[in-house]
């Protein structure tokens, strides 16, 4: 055995032999059953306690685990009258609002279960004159202008003791220096009004020296109106303009769409020997219709006396984009130098075209997988949830 080995046994023995120390000293201080069998109550407010114990019965060879509850101990005579007057202090105290005595009280008191530290239970009566509810709110429709008098009584206990504390309080109606208490008198105000009926109601024009003004609230429902035409309206233009937005989205991207097919075919007439005014009124009648229009258009100019040349100028103009504007310079050099180069340029334009459609259908395919991602991460959630719920309640009923 090394002197390592030793040193780290020697260690855990130390650790043990000071653990079962401290647990001795520690379950010796936290004894509660004496050696006459006593257990001690704890102190008035202390609450009662369990404690568990092993019941043996040598002659029947028994012994079972046996819980006694144990209620805290009463008042001596001493504490009885010590508890009293701390009780008096505490209400005094605990009783009131702040800056309130028993000669003035206008805001809500406050009846507490419990006094001295939860020891003292206390339970309130606040005579026949309904000013106070249970709940220490203040019905200020009972309370008169020059004070009401309420006698109060506490009745106070702990375990067999008992004692009654009675003591005068004055209400009075709270002051109104807020906008909130005006509004809670005038509601108490109205609900009288409503339990005495009659055809009229007639408001009040003073509460609490308070002067009151009523007028009748006018509904600007012409202003209303105006203002939802209005709004009304700007949606309506919002409206338009977004459909229009959405056409033009769309047709551009039926142009660009139809763009290779239009250079291909070109490519291919002008290798069969056609001129490009001949090619472009034979594709004017078979490509998709919005490319179609456009191309009607610059042949009924050329018919119609414009230079071809300007003709096809204006249809990249018209057509807004970048790819058609390439497309008509392109046949406007040409066209210019001779038509020995044309064909060429066209065969390489139209694998430029289908090259930048495929980087096109590639990069869309690429954002609508990035799309999906959540998705499928919440498809993929609910799969494991499925899967794993079952399992973890089959794991808990076992």
């Amino acid at each position: 055995m090394s002197g390592r080995t030793k040193k780290n046994l020697l260690y855990t023995a130390i650790i043990t032999c000071g653990l079962m120390i401290l647990t001795y000293v520690t379950d010796g201080q936290e004894q509660v059953l004496q050696k006459d069998h006593r257990i001690t109550r704890e102190e008035p407010g202390g609450g009662e306690k369990e404690v568990q114990l092993q019941l043996e019965v040598p002659d029947m060879e028994q012994s079972v685990p046996y819980t006694v509850t144990v209620g805290e101990r009463d008042f001596t005579k001493e504490e009885e009258g010590q508890a009293y007057e701390q009780a008096k202090e505490e209400i005094a105290q605990v009783f009131f609002a702040e800056g309130e005595t028993a000669s003035h009280v206008s805001k809500n008191v406050n009846p507490v279960d419990t006094l001295a530290d939860g020891s003292i239970d206390v339970s309130w009566e606040f005579g026949d004159s309904q000013v106070i509810e249970q709940d220490g709110t203040i019905r200020e429709e009972y309370v008169s202008e020059e004070g009401t008098l309420v006698q109060v009584q506490a009745d106070l206990s702990h375990g067999s003791w008992e004692c009654i504390y009675t003591f005068p309080v004055m209400v009075y109606p709270a002051s109104v220096d807020d906008i909130d208490t005006l509004m809670q008198r005038l509601d108490h105000w109205l609900e009288q009004q409503e339990c005495e009926g009659g055809d009229q109601l007639y408001l009040p024009t003073e509460i609490a020296g308070h002067a009151l003004a009523w007028t009748e609230k006018k509904q600007h429902t012409a202003g209303m109106i105006l203002m939802l035409g209005a709004a009304a309206g700007i949606l309506v233009v919002f409206s338009e303009q977004e459909t229009e937005r959405k056409k033009k989205v769309q047709w551009r991207k039926r142009m660009a769409d139809a763009y290779p097919q239009m250079v291909a075919k070109m490519s291919l007439l002008l290798g069969a020997g056609m001129s490009v005014r001949q090619a472009w009124a034979k594709l004017a009648e078979r490509m998709p219709v919005e490319l179609q229009e456009q191309m009607q258009i610059t042949l009924r100019q050329m018919e119609d006396g414009e230079g071809e040349l300007r003709a096809y100028e204006q249809f990249g103009e018209r057509s807004g984009m970048a790819i058609y504007r390439r497309f008509a310079m392109l046949l406007i050099q040409n066209l210019q130098k001779g038509n020995s180069g044309l064909r060429m340029a066209m065969e390489a334009e139209a694998d430029r075209a289908f090259e930048d459609r495929k980087n096109q259908a590639r990069r869309l395919g690429e954002e609508a997988g990035t799309k999906l991602m959540l998705p499928m991460m919440l498809m993929l959630g609910i799969v494991f949830a499925i899967l794993m719920i079952p399992a973890l309640l089959n794991m808990q009923i076992s």
